[in-house]
């Protein structure tokens, strides 16, 4: 499924109740692996058991999630059901969700760069910035700030969704070149400050 696959579920708990059924038929996946999944999202806190539908007209309710750590609606009936069951079993703690989770979680705590995220996670830069940018186009992401660098500002990325923070005017040139001149000046020694008798050439 990998991180878009993961983002895109993400963002769908955000808009409304999502079920194994939901992610099986959107996301193209099997049905287990669409239940572990949401079965490590709740895990993580990421989302909670927001109500239980019924599916067919036979068989247990199962539950529907939705985004945030809120409390879980009880199970109608209060036993633990098949589904219950299943996700106790379940070994692979999906390591790829898991990071995904972890790297929207530290635009959420800041805005960040995307070199800096990647520094963070231990991830490629080539990697994460086509990830970014897809959660900015699903609405999971957006630009929240830019930072300032000499060779233009640099995005700085926040959790949520709405319009980009404002790209910063470029520079004027003359303010660019007074700049570098005040940075020349400012390494410059004048002779008249060096000690008696020194020498820049070393005997």
């Amino acid at each position: 499924m990998g991180w878009a696959g993961y983002a895109s579920i993400i963002r769908l708990t955000q808009l409304r109740s999502v079920s194994v059924l939901d992610v099986e038929a959107m996301f193209k996946a099997g049905k287990q692996h669409a239940r572990r999944v949401l079965t490590r999202l709740h895990e993580l806190g990421v989302v909670h058991i927001a109500e239980w539908v019924r599916t067919a007209k036979v068989g247990a309710a199962v539950p529907a999630y939705r985004y945030g750590s809120g409390n879980d609606a009880p199970r109608p009936g209060g036993k633990p059901g098949a589904f219950d069951r299943i996700a106790t079993r379940l070994h692979n703690r999906l390591p790829e969700l898991t990071h995904v989770v972890g790297m929207l979680r530290m635009i959420s705590a800041s805005p960040i760069t995307a070199v800096a995220l990647s520094e963070e996670c231990g991830t490629s830069h080539s990697n994460v910035l086509p990830f970014l940018r897809h959660c900015r186009t699903i609405g999971l992401a957006r630009v929240a700030d830019w930072e300032p660098r000499r060779t233009g500002p640099v995005a700085m990325w926040g959790l949520g969704e709405g319009e980009d923070a404002p790209r910063p005017a470029p520079k004027d040139r003359r303010e660019v070149n007074a700049a570098y001149m005040r940075r020349i000046r400012g390494v410059f020694i004048p002779a008249s400050r060096l000690a008696p008798g020194f020498s820049w050439v070393q005997a």
